[in-house]
């Protein structure tokens, strides 16, 4: 009976210490941020919230367009993850577009990739 409250509060720190773990894990899976509430503790250490392109004077973007096989090819920005390979022919589309792609085209936005897709496929 004497340690009766040791017990409890190592269950409840138990109980704490796995809840902890399994919502930080159900975050990291999903890749959903925590709610402004979850995150309000470590607001100096979340980035999310801010403009992906704030006090940055240079454009920030998402996709590579390149040339490959004479079809155009969409990498990520880091231009080495293959995002999709498209039927789009390269002699298909403008000359200044073509010369564009050879040197590898950076899109910003998804919007503006579906769009270019959009426009020159077939």
């Amino acid at each position: 009976m004497k340690h009766r409250p040791i017990y409890f509060a190592a269950a409840f720190l138990l109980l704490l210490l796995i809840c902890t773990a399994y919502n930080l894990s159900y975050h990291y899976i999903t890749g959903n941020p925590p709610s402004a509430e979850e995150s309000a503790d470590h607001e100096s250490e979340t980035i999310r919230s801010a403009p992906a392109n704030a006090g940055n004077p240079h454009p920030v973007y998402q996709y590579y367009l390149t040339e490959e096989q004479g079809c155009v090819s969409i990498y990520l920005d880091d231009k080495e993850t293959l995002y999709e390979n498209t039927s789009i022919r390269l002699s298909s589309l403008p000359d200044a577009l073509k010369t564009e792609i050879k040197n590898g085209k950076y899109i910003r936005t998804e919007k503006e990739l579906y769009d270019f897709l959009e426009n020159y496929s077939s």
